[in-house]
């Protein structure tokens, strides 16, 4: 039975229900269908976008379609944090600072320490065989978290379990399950306590110091931008970045890593293309058989958004869908197919 058939013989609430399941187990041939039979379903709750041209309508519209949808969690976990914030004054303050800390010409220099660190985590692996996620997906961008944001956290597992359990909380507990929730507030309490004694330590010493990096790590580089009124942080707030930088680096990372493997495992002809492109250093070539893979298991599978006033998407076509208009203030799910 087709998705669509299923869907339209069921009540509301089975039909909510319906849309999670198959969200959770069965995205890909239901976004295939959606895509060919109706590329904007309006279903109980939140209404979902899986065209491209449609898709980058919504997030183009951030006077129409806010983040508001992750706002609350961000700000319970992180406090107020770039990516939980619209095209505001603010946002646009918090984005020059941050990209005055990161810095483009970072670029030869984080790869470097990647590929050192990448080359110690397989040569410590040896030739057994070993889980590629827990002790290589995840532990590298632990360490570039530790090295280059300056946040070694006590210690490595630690660390991981602060960011994996707020990261799961603000981006995939969409239900709010308190299961999910509970060791997230226990991980942001114990990270900002961390971070306040980091960060009062680094501006005893006025942000000198910090990693091998060249210019330091980001930590100790908040810390002496604080040196000019337009980039000054307060310590609140650079604690606030630290955790929402840091947040998505290793669960983000090692999740596409891992998905980019499985992709090309299932694939032996682009494998076999794909390691020979590594084996003579070209890296265009390689990086276009990464990002195809993602195309096929995205790190992220959906971006939500709030509709915060009426509208219609879809224009000029046969499935134009008006977006209902907010309730009780409250604004639209607009889920969107990050395929």
């Amino acid at each position: 039975m087709s998705f669509l058939l299923e869907y339209d013989h069921a009540d509301p609430r089975r039909q909510a229900q319906l849309v999670g399941e198959w969200l959770n187990v069965r995205h890909r041939e239901l976004f295939a269908e959606l895509r060919r039979d109706r590329p904007i379903l309006n279903s109980p709750g939140a209404v979902i976008v899986t065209k491209y041209r449609d898709v980058t309508e919504v997030l183009a519209r951030d006077e129409v379609f806010s983040v508001r949808a992750y706002r609350s969690k961000m700000e319970e976990m992180t406090g107020p944090f770039i990516l939980s914030e619209d095209d505001t004054p603010t946002y646009q303050r918090d984005k020059s600072v941050l990209r005055l800390a990161i810095r483009r010409e970072d670029i030869p220099a984080i790869r470097r320490f990647v590929t050192g660190t990448s080359q110690e985590l397989i040569k410590g692996i040896g030739s057994k065989r070993f889980n590629v996620v827990s002790e290589y997906t995840y532990r590298l961008p632990t360490r570039l978290v530790q090295e280059y944001f300056g946040v070694p956290g006590p210690d490595e597992k630690t660390l991981q379990r602060w960011l994996r359990t707020i990261f799961f909380h603000t981006f995939l507990n969409l239900g709010d399950s308190p299961e999910v929730r509970e060791p997230a507030v226990q991980s942001s309490s114990e990270m900002v306590n961390y971070l306040a004694v980091k960060i009062a330590d680094a501006m005893q010493c006025d942000g000198k110091g910090g990693s091998s990096f060249p210019g330091g790590d980001i930590l100790h580089r908040l810390v002496q931008l604080r040196a000019a009124p337009q980039s000054r942080l307060t310590p609140q707030e650079i604690r606030h970045n630290l955790i929402g930088l840091t947040v998505g680096v290793v669960d983000g990372t090692s999740r596409a890593i891992a998905q980019i493997l499985r992709q090309l495992f299932d694939r032996p002809e682009q494998l076999a293309a794909a390691k020979k492109a590594a084996r003579e250093d070209d890296d265009e070539l390689l990086e276009r058989y990464v990002f195809e893979a993602l195309r096929f298991d995205p790190q992220n599978k959906l971006l939500v958004r709030f509709s915060e006033k009426p509208c219609t998407l879809g224009k000029g076509t046969t499935w134009k869908t008006d977006i209902p208009p907010p309730k009780a203030g409250l604004g639209s799910d607009v889920i969107g197919d990050g395929g």
